[in-house]
């Protein structure tokens, strides 16, 4: 609704041919009153401050909503009434339409605009890490795809994962945080975790390194599953089923860190690291190599073979590559 509408329809009331018309003599003698101009004014403020950005589409559902609100307004000031009265009948329609106007426009920004959505796949080489909105940071395993809105409704913060993140969540307890795959939705305030799901969706697993999370499977959010830093959640589809054990959390999410940092841990726990962060078969000789601990900082760059001979040389093991990329250990 432009000015040129709102001068058209209160300074030209007598240009609307219907029987229900004003007479020319009422409208003359509201135009001559002293509410004229304020009416007038009190119109044009109302559609300049309740303008809300919208994207196009929202701009057009905005306009066609005003357009429909004057349409009302008109219908009821220019209906044959007493003249006496017809300045302050405006005035209360003008005043009781700014109340409708602004309830339509806020409805369309809250219920029915479009929500912009996000989805970042990781179809590069190394892990991708993103800064959402609210402070949270991710980081995305290679192949994992992560959707979320634009902007965080005011209420939660909602993201839907398939294959595997580490999740490093921004503290808000008015707005959770909930991550949620085929199998599972992981509810949290402010902690930090890894999700993977399997690509049908099967599977999720979470390991919580620090925090709380609350897990459900879909259809029971009534039977929340509450973790503990350094347990893992293993979410099963067919049976909709939850699982919970202790772990190091560190073997799950290493695959995103640059090095690799080993101290004082048993060499069982460190061949696991090592077969996350390289996506390879590592297999253990005896029980005495996996209880025996070792100390050592690594860049994930250097390749396997690197790493084990540095191993080797200090501790009493011996390696071999096989010709399916697998190792064994001795």
């Amino acid at each position: 609704m432009n000015d040129s509408k709102i001068n058209k329809t209160f300074q030209d009331p007598s240009a609307k041919k219907n029987a229900n018309a004003i007479t020319p003599e009422e409208t003359k003698q509201f135009e001559e009153s002293t509410e004229y101009e304020y009416v007038l004014q009190r119109a044009e403020h109302i559609l300049r401050h309740t303008t809300i950005e919208f994207g196009p589409e929202g701009r057009e559902r905005m306009e066609k909503a005003k357009a429909e609100t004057w349409e009302k307004i008109e219908s009821r000031i220019f209906r044959r009434g007493n003249a006496v009265s017809l300045h302050r009948r405006i005035t209360r329609i003008v005043a009781s339409a700014a109340a409708v106007l602004i309830a339509g426009i806020i409805s369309l920004f809250l219920v029915e605009r479009p929500v912009e959505m996000i989805v970042v796949k990781n179809d590069g080489t190394e892990v991708r890490e993103l800064l959402l909105l609210d402070s949270t940071r991710v980081w995305l395993q290679l192949g994992a795809e992560i959707t979320y809105p634009k902007k965080f409704p005011r209420k939660h913060r909602p993201v839907h994962l398939s294959g595997e993140a580490f999740f490093d969540v921004s503290h808000d307890p008015s707005r959770p945080f909930t991550v949620s795959t085929t199998a599972v939705e992981i509810k949290v305030l402010g902690t930090r975790f890894d999700v993977n799901s399997a690509i049908d969706g099967a599977v999720t697993e979470v390991a919580l390194e620090s925090g709380s999370v609350a897990l459900h499977m879909p259809g029971k959010e009534n039977e929340s599953v509450v973790m503990k830093p350094g347990e893992l959640a293993v979410a099963t589809l067919s049976d909709t089923s939850i699982s919970v054990a202790e772990t190091n959390p560190y073997i799950y999410s290493v695959w995103k860190e640059k090095e690799l940092v080993f101290r004082a841990q048993p060499l069982g726990c460190i061949m696991k690291i090592l077969e996350r962060a390289y996506g390879i078969d590592i297999r253990l000789g005896n029980e005495i190599l996996e209880r025996t601990v070792y100390t050592g900082r690594f860049k994930k760059s250097l390749p396997i073979e690197e790493i084990l001979t540095i191993i080797e040389m200090n501790t009493s093991i011996r390696y071999r590559i096989n010709a399916d990329g697998s190792i064994d250990i001795w």
